[in-house]
Order: structure tokens, then C-alpha cells, then sequence
């Protein structure tokens, strides 16, 4: 190949690459701008923050009059040698159901072998590495691991395993009879699932993407509405 054909050849597929990189954003901000017109159009408020440096573009979606706020938050950066770093999730919180302190998260289901190894008294090494993967579905909260131990269970249960700290073993018990939270968790794998927990700020629940078509969003709200409701529950007095 002579050189002039080189060069059109590299000219060509720089420009190839270049069109398709404009057609992903071009299709993010669609989708992007059509999440805003759905949040509006119900009433919702609704802000979004452009990434900048080494931070990622962040979107919050929020309800003043059912006091609910849903995040989520998306970055992509290089690793180097042509390596990529994604970080994503979404999360919605709201004030209801908050405990007087600690933290219990409802998780997804563990395999039985898994729960004999988190439920023996000196977990070793894999049992550390699987109290890690659960906390990855909450991570950036700055919580010390060792601050919660799983609610020991001699089955598995498909509703979901429980991680807690002291006092708070069946704080989220109550979310496992919710249909729409089964609904949510079917025919998902445990990365896609979403977690749900309580702590001293409220009830949250989170998924580790964002959030990226009105169908979605619709669907996340509805589940997190019925969610908020049942937690609302928990703070009527006996």
C-alpha cells in the first residue's frame, strides 16, 4: 500500500470513529432531554449536571410534595492503554422509615454455600470478599464493613439475603412481602437488581446503572414509590 493510500486510510477511519462517537452523544442527549420533558411533565423537579473533569454527569430528579429524590450519576474515563473505567448508578431516597442509628440493607438472594460461609464465626477470606461485593451495591456511603454481619438465615431466600449492624437484624423485613420489589428482582442477575436500605437519613434504593429511557425511570419510581409507602408505615406509632 502506498503512502497517500496510508494516510486516506487512517483520514477514513478517524472520521468513521469521529461520527460514531457524535452519534452516541447525539443519542444521549436525546434520551437525556426526553427524561427531563417526562420528569416535568409530571410535575417533578428536575436538574442536570454536565460532567467536568474527572467527574461524571450527575442527574436528580426530585418530588417536593411526596418528598422523594431520585439520583443518578454516570462517568466513563480512560485507564489508559485505550482502557475504560465506567461508574454508574441511580438512587432514589426519601425521609421515611429512618432509624435511630445503623444501617440494614436488603440484598439479593445468596447461594446456600454462600450463607454457611458468612453465617461460621471467622469468615477467612472468601467470606470477607463476598461481605464486599454486597457493600459494592452501596458504595461511596463510607461504611465500615466489619460494622454489619449477615442476619443469619438456614436457607437460602430467594426475597433476599440481609446485611445489618446490631439492633436493626429485621429492619428491612418488611420489604420482602412487596410485590413490586419481587417484580423488580425477576429474570435479573444480582448485579442488576436493586438494593434496598435503611439508615439514620431514611430509605433508599439503589441500582448499579443509570437510569436511561423513560420506561425505566417510570418503572424505578413506581417500585420506589410503593417502597416509600411501606416505610411510611414504619414510622406510624403502634
Amino acid at each position: 500500500m502506498e503512502m497517500h493510500q496510508i494516510i486516506i486510510f487512517f483520514v477514513v477511519a478517524g472520521l468513521a470513529s469521529s461520527a460514531i462517537i457524535l452519534f452516541a452523544m447525539s443519542k444521549s442527549r436525546i434520551k437525556q432531554k426526553q427524561l427531563e420533558e417526562y420528569a416535568l411533565s409530571q410535575e417533578w423537579d428536575y436538574e442536570y449536571k454536565g460532567a467536568q473533569g474527572h467527574v461524571g454527569n450527575l442527574t436528580v430528579i426530585s418530588s417536593p410534595l411526596e418528598q422523594w429524590r431520585l439520583s443518578m450519576y454516570f462517568n466513563s474515563s480512560s485507564t489508559g492503554e485505550a482502557g475504560t473505567s465506567i461508574k454508574q448508578w441511580s438512587e432514589f431516597s426519601c425521609p421515611d422509615g429512618k432509624l435511630e442509628e445503623g444501617l440494614a440493607i436488603l440484598g439479593p438472594a445468596l447461594p446456600q454455600k454462600t450463607i454457611q460461609v458468612l453465617n461460621q464465626g471467622s469468615l477467612g477470606p472468601l467470606g470477607f470478599i463476598i461481605k464486599k461485593l454486597m457493600f459494592e451495591f452501596v458504595n461511596g456511603m463510607g461504611i465500615d464493613i466489619d460494622d454489619c454481619k449477615l442476619v443469619e438465615q438456614e436457607q437460602s431466600d430467594e426475597r433476599g439475603a440481609v446485611f445489618a449492624t446490631a439492633g436493626n437484624e429485621q429492619a428491612v423485613d418488611t420489604f420482602k412481602s412487596l410485590r413490586e420489589l419481587s417484580q423488580a428482582k425477576s429474570g435479573k442477575n444480582e448485579m442488576q437488581q436493586p438494593v434496598v436500605y435503611r439508615d439514620t437519613d431514611g430509605t433508599k434504593v439503589r441500582l448499579r446503572h443509570k437510569l436511561k429511557s423513560v420506561e425505566e425511570l417510570n418503572a424505578f419510581i413506581n417500585l420506589c414509590v410503593a417502597i416509600q409507602k411501606r416505610a411510611q408505615q414504619l414510622d406510624k406509632p403502634i
